[in-house]
């Protein structure tokens, strides 16, 4: 009796190992068909395998994938959120590069909302509270074009809430007025080209940039080093790899 309960007690102990390995292991399984998917040309088919593999184990290429994808599908506001999800990611600079690469070709597309707060660490909502907070100040979010409200939330200050009217490549302005009960809010919306804080629904990293016009859609990915709009990653290199 007692040689079986240390049998069942040492299996048990292997458990969370064994666990950890077959997620790691269908997290690798995703990845590699969405290669293979993104080869054959399917984006979409691509993408969804992608986000699943991320979903299982955190990878920074595969990130840099997911972001790629959508920006083959002329999705550019999620390209954005994306590719900043790793801007705070240590990496080698090469890759450094090619982040800040891709930001730049965004650029042209985008319509950027920052949001900055003193004291900073303010919750920022979009057009609703119940749609879900979109990060934390000093935030940069990627929105459509056209008129936008955002509220700004801090315990012990009164909440904030401006309209602003977001437009391509333009940069809009404005600085609300702070009496006592109030922080001096500061609220603006923002060329492509300053860093700040981004998310993404799994909200705020830290401090970017992003966007730019749609590059050459193409079906077959190439190395790493291969054209921007068509290159992808392999998952073994990032950071976070169980390899």
């Amino acid at each position: 009796m007692k040689a079986h309960l240390r049998v069942a007690f040492a299996l048990l102990l292997c458990a969370p190992a064994v666990r950890a390995d077959s997620i790691a292991d269908e997290a690798d399984f995703r990845f590699h068909r969405a290669a293979n998917l993104y080869r054959q040309g399917q984006g979409e088919e691509a993408l969804g395998e992608f986000l699943a593999s991320d979903r299982l184990v955190r990878n920074r290429n595969v990130i840099f994938n997911i972001a790629r994808c959508f920006e083959q599908l002329s999705k550019f506001n999620e390209a954005y959120r994306w590719y900043n999800e790793i801007w705070n990611d240590d990496m080698p600079e090469g890759d450094r590069r090619d982040l800040q690469e891709a930001l730049k070709r965004l650029r042209p597309s985008l319509a950027l909302l920052q949001v900055e707060s003193e004291p900073p660490g303010a919750t920022v909502y979009v057009e609703r509270k119940d749609l879900g907070a979109r990060g934390q100040t000093p935030v940069t979010m990627a929105l459509p074009p056209g008129k936008v409200t955002a509220i700004v939330e801090l315990p012990g200050f009164r909440p904030f809430q401006q309209s602003l009217t977001l437009a391509i490549g333009r940069t809009h302005r404005s600085s609300p007025r702070s009496t006592a009960s109030t922080a001096p809010w500061r609220l603006r919306a923002s060329r492509p080209d300053s860093r700040c804080t981004s998310t993404r629904g799994r909200p705020s990293r830290s401090s970017r940039e992003k966007r730019r016009s749609s590059p050459a859609a193409t079906s077959s990915p190439s190395s790493r080093r291969g054209t921007p709009a068509s290159s992808w990653r392999s998952r073994s290199r990032p950071t976070g790899s169980r390899r």
